[in-house]
C-alpha cells in the first residue's frame, strides 16, 4: 500500500485475504434495520463512547487437531459514516506480557445474552443488560488498533482480564484512545500503532502528512487508557486543549527524522508508565519517556543496538519480547538489517535493562542453505533456473506504508521450553520487480544462544513447483489441506505476499496467517495457523486454529456470526491490517510454566488478536448477507464490523501456578505434570529443579517485592528472587 491508505471502496472489492472490513464487542443493535448497527462513535465525549465496560464471553472450538481454544470479538471499531457499519481496522497490537492478581479497571462490567443487548445508549437495548461484579483480582492485558475511514484516522483498545478459573470470560474495558478531529470532517493528525502493554499504555505514532492543524513532524504519543476520561475526546492536534492532557504523554515532538511504529518496554518491566522503543530512519534506535504534553521528555536516540555488528542499515519496526537472551536483561528487542548488498539477510538482536539502555547485540545471519526437516524443503531448490540454485531469499514485509502505519514488527523473539532462544521472520524470494508483492514466502526461524553457533529451519514454506505448500495436518499427524499462494486464492489480484508477519507464544511455538486449501472443502480460504514446535527436529508442524468462514454463535448476542475476511496484503505490499508479530503475547496462559504442558496445549498461547471482518445473522436466515458490501443487498438485515476477535486458551480446568508435579521422584510417572492439587511434592519439586538450574521451571520473577516492576515475569535468570517467589505462591495456595 502507498503512503495514503486505499479507499473503502477499492477495500471492499478485494474479496478473501487483502484488507478488510469488521467489527466488536459481541452484540448487534435493537433496531431491527441493518444500518447503523451499534458501533460507537469515536467524538462523543462521554460514557460508553469514550469508555464501556462490559463482558465478553468466549465460545470454545476446537483447530484442526482437535485442540480447544475459545474465541469473541473484543473490541468494534469507531463508526463514522453513515453508511458502513464501522470503519476499517489497520495495524493492531496485543501486550507481550500478562498483568497477574491485577485490579480489574471496574467494579460492574455489562452483561447481555439476547440480541439487542449491549452498550450504545440508543442503539441497543440497554433494559436487557445486567451488572456483573468483577473479580477481586484478574489477569490483565492490553489490545489496541488503529482504524480509518474517510478523514477519520482513530486509536481504539481495551484493558481486559480474566479469572483463570475462568478463562473463557473476559471483563473488557474499551476505550477510544484518541482521534484525529473533532468531527468525521476533521483531520488534525495521522496516526499508526504502535504497540500496548499490559497496563494499557498504548504507543501511537504520528505525522502531519495530508493534515491541518497537526503537531508537526514526526511524533511519538503513549495514552494511558485506564486514566482516559471518558468524558473527553482525546483529539490529536497542535492545541494542547484538546488532548486528554492526564492520559496522554508526548514522548517523540516535531521530530525531522523519520521514526517508525513504536514497540515498548511495557510498565510491568519498566515502571512508570513504561518506555517507548522504536527505530528510526537514521538507523538509530529510540527510547523515552514523557510525563504529559508540557514537561519536557526524556528520550535518548543512539546505534548502541547495532555497535559492533555486521550491519550496513537496519530495516523495518522494532519488536519487543519479554524472553530473556542476554544476560543482565528485562527483554530483547529485534529488527531487520541490511547487508552492503541492500538484502535484508539478517535479524538483529540486542538485550535491554529496565532503563532501556542496551546491554549487549548480536545478529543472526542467513546462511546459505536451509531446509525443513519435517517435509525436506529446500528453498534452493524449489527455486532453481534451469537447475541453478538461486539464493534462500532475503526477509521482507518492510516496505510501503509499513514504517508510518504499522504493524510492528517484522521480526519475533521467543523461548522454547528448554529455554533456548528463537527468532523468527518471513522472507520472500528474489524478486526485483515486486519485492514485497510477490507471493513466494516463506518462514525461518533461528534457535540460538550468545555466542554458540545459531541453527536455522523452515518453519513454513510455498513450493512454485506445485503451486502449493508446507501441509496442514489433523491431530494424528495426516494431511489435510496445504498453505497455497495468495495468488491462487485471489486470481492474481492482488499477486502477494502471501504469509502475514509472525508471532512466538510462551512456547516457541509460531502463529501466522496464510491461505490454505483444505482438500475436503471446493475453496480455498485464509486462516490463522499455529506451527507447533518439535524440539527434537527443530521443526514445525502446520495446525489450522481458525479460517475464513467459520460460524461462531455469539454468546453474548444471541446470534451467529460469520468470520468473512481476514487480510494479508493490499494493492503492493503487505497490509498494516494483517498479522504482526506483536499480535501475539510473548506469554504462556496467566504466566504458567510449560513444564509437563503438551508442546500443542493450548494454554501455551497467552492470547492473540486477529482483525477481522465479521457478519452477524441479525434476521437468522443463514445468508450472512453485508447490506453494504458491492453488489450485495441493502434490505439485509445483517450486521457487519470491523472487529478485533481474540483467541486464547479454551480450557475452563482450574489452574494453579505453584502446581508443577504430580510426584517428587524423577523417572516416576507424573513427575513434572501438574495434577490439580498442591502439596509438599510441588515444594520439593521446585526446590529440585532450583537447585538443577532449570530455567525454564525455576526462573518465575525479576524480583520478590509485590507490586514492583518485573514482580512474577521471568528475567532468564534463576536467583533467590525466584525462589521466595515460588514460596509466596505456595504458602498462598489455590
Amino acid at each position: 500500500m502507498s503512503r495514503t491508505f486505499i479507499s473503502r471502496g477499492v477495500a471492499l472489492v478485494a474479496f478473501a485475504g487483502i484488507a478488510g472490513v469488521a467489527a466488536g464487542q459481541d452484540s448487534v443493535s435493537s433496531l431491527g434495520t441493518g444500518l447503523p448497527g451499534d458501533a460507537l462513535s469515536p467524538y462523543t465525549a462521554s460514557a460508553p463512547f469514550q469508555r464501556a465496560d462490559f463482558v465478553l464471553d468466549l465460545v470454545p472450538f476446537q483447530s484442526s487437531w482437535g485442540n480447544q481454544f475459545a474465541i469473541g470479538p473484543i473490541a468494534k471499531s469507531a463508526q463514522t459514516s453513515a453508511t458502513f457499519f464501522s470503519n476499517l481496522i489497520s495495524a493492531q497490537s496485543f501486550s507481550q506480557t500478562l498483568l497477574q492478581n491485577a485490579t480489574p479497571n471496574a467494579q460492574q462490567y455489562a452483561s447481555w445474552t439476547q440480541a439487542g443487548g449491549g452498550v450504545h445508549p440508543t442503539n441497543n437495548n440497554t433494559g436487557l443488560n445486567t451488572a456483573v461484579n468483577a473479580p477481586a483480582t484478574y489477569t490483565q492485558f492490553g489490545v489496541v488498533a488503529a482504524d480509518f475511514g474517510g478523514n477519520s484516522n482513530t486509536v481504539f483498545g481495551a484493558v481486559a482480564g480474566f479469572d483463570p478459573n475462568n478463562p473463557t470470560r473476559l471483563f473488557v474495558s474499551r476505550y477510544m484512545v484518541a482521534s484525529n478531529g473533532a468531527s468525521a470532517a476533521g483531520n488534525t493528525a495521522q496516526v499508526g500503532i504502535g504497540s500496548v502493554d499490559a497496563n494499557g499504555n498504548a504507543y501511537i505514532r504520528q505525522d502531519d502528512f495530508g493534515a491541518t492543524g497537526a503537531p508537526s513532524g514526526n511524533n511519538l504519543w503513549r495514552v494511558n487508557m485506564p486514566a482516559r476520561d471518558p468524558n473527553k475526546n482525546n483529539q490529536i492536534s497542535a492545541l494542547l486543549t484538546d488532548r486528554d492532557q492526564p492520559a496522554t504523554d508526548w514522548i517523540v515532538r516535531n521530530s525531522t527524522t523519520t521514526h517508525g511504529t513504536p514497540s515498548n518496554i511495557p510498565a510491568q518491566i519498566a515502571g512508570g508508565r513504561g518506555l517507548v522503543m522504536g527505530a528510526n530512519f537514521s538507523n538509530q534506535l529510540v527510547r523515552g519517556t514523557a510525563n504529559g504534553s508540557v514537561a519536557a521528555p526524556t528520550v535518548v536516540a543512539d546505534s548502541t543496538h547495532i555497535a559492533g555488528l555486521g550491519v550496513a542499515n537496519t530495516r523495518g519496526t522494532v519488536s519487543f519480547s519479554p524472553a530473556v537472551v542476554f544476560p543482565g536483561s528485562v527483554g530483547t528487542g529485534s529488527m531487520l538489517g541490511y547487508n552492503a548488498n541492500s538484502d535484508a539477510d539478517r535479524i538483529l538482536v540486542w538485550g535491554l535493562n529496565a532503563a532501556g539502555n542496551v546491554t549487549a547485540n548480536a545478529e543472526l545471519v542467513l546462511p546459505a542453505t536451509i531446509q525443513d526437516p519435517c517435509t525436506g524443503f529446500d528453498p534452493t531448490v524449489a527455486y532453481g533456473l534451469a537447475g541453478t540454485p538461486l539464493p534462500i531469499g532475503a526477509f521482507t514485509h518492510y516496505f510501503s506504508q509499513t514504517p508510518f502505519r504499522g504493524g510492528n514488527g517484522q521480526t519475533a523473539l521467543g523461548r522454547d521450553p528448554q529455554g533456548r532462544s528463537l527468532a523468527a521472520g518471513v522472507v520472500s524470494y528474489p524478486d526485483p520487480t515486486s519485492p514485497d508483492g510477490q507471493p513466494f514466502q516463506s518462514i525461518y526461524v533461528a534457535r540460538f544462544a550468545p555466542g554458540a553457533p545459531v541453527e536455522w529451519t523452515v518453519a513454513a514454506h510455498l513450493d512454485p513447483s506445485l503451486l502449493a505448500g508446507k501441509p496442514i495436518e489433523d491431530g494424528n499427524g495426516a494431511t489435510i489441506g496445504n498453505l497455497i499462494g495468495l495468488n491462487i486464492l485471489t486470481g492474481g489480484t492482488p499477486f502477494g505476499p502471501t504469509i502475514s508477519g509472525v508471532g512466538f507464544d510462551g512456547a516457541g511455538n509460531i502463529w501466522f496467517v496464510a491461505p490454505v486449501q483444505i482438500t475436503s472443502e471446493p475453496f480455498p480460504k485464509t486462516a490463522l495457523i499455529r506451527g507447533v514446535y518439535d524440539a527434537q527436529n527443530f521443526c514445525y508442524r502446520l495446525e489450522l486454529v481458525a479460517s475464513r468462514g467459520q460460524i461462531v454463535a455469539g454468546a453474548n448476542s444471541g446470534r451467529n456470526y460469520r468470520i468473512n475476511f481476514i487480510e494479508i496484503a493490499d494493492s503492493n505490499s503487505i497490509s498494516s491490517g494483517a498479522f504482526w508479530s506483536s499480535n501475539v503475547s510473548g506469554a504462556t496462559f496467566n504466566n504458567i510454566s510449560t513444564a509437563g504442558l503438551d508442546q500443542d496445549d493450548p494454554r501455551t498461547l497467552g492470547g492473540l488478536v486477529l482483525s477481522a471482518e465479521i457478519i452477524y445473522d441479525v434476521d437468522m436466515d443463514n445468508d450472512f448477507e453485508d447490506p453494504t458490501s458491492a453488489g450485495g443487498n441493502p434490505l439485509s438485515l445483517d450486521e457487519s464490523y470491523a472487529a478485533l476477535l481474540y483467541v486464547g486458551a479454551g480450557s475452563v480446568q482450574q489452574v494453579c501456578e505453584p502446581d508443577l508435579t504430580t510426584g517428587a521422584i524423577a523417572g516416576q510417572p507424573g513427575y513434572g505434570v501438574p495434577n490439580g492439587i498442591l502439596n509438599n511434592d510441588d515444594f520439593f519439586y521446585y526446590l529440585a529443579q532450583f537447585a538443577a538450574g532449570n530455567v525454564a521451571v525455576a526462573d518465575l520473577t525479576t524480583g520478590a517485592i509485590p507490586g514492583q516492576p518485573g514482580y512474577g515475569v521471568p528475567n532468564g535468570v534463576i536467583t533467590n528472587d525466584d525462589f521466595f517467589y515460588y514460596l509466596s505462591i505456595f504458602a498462598a495456595g489455590c
